[in-house]
């Protein structure tokens, strides 16, 4: 028997593959409900800081996606919430 959220709150999920890691386009995709709002922040070091608010994004396909077009990182976390 395999679980399969239903409503429109489950967690979104990243995918394992993060296309254009490391450049100036690198792009998210993630499970989403269409309509739902989500947050995407990131880090650039997980030691330190709060989460910086990079956008709002209202899912309009499943899997959503966004591009961060804020600059080249050697390293960057992300996580996607449902504020």
């Amino acid at each position: 028997m395999k679980f399969v959220p239903t409503n429109a709150f489950a967690p979104p999920v990243i995918e394992a593959t993060v296309a254009n890691a490391g450049t100036t386009n690198t792009t998210l995709n993630w499970s989403a409900v269409i309509g739902q709002t989500y947050e995407i922040r990131c880090k650039d070091d997980l030691t330190t800081g709060a989460w910086t608010f990079l956008a709002t994004v209202t899912a309009t396909n499943n899997p959503a996606s966004f591009v961060d077009t804020g600059g080249h990182q050697p390293q960057r976390f992300y996580r996607v919430v449902i504020p």
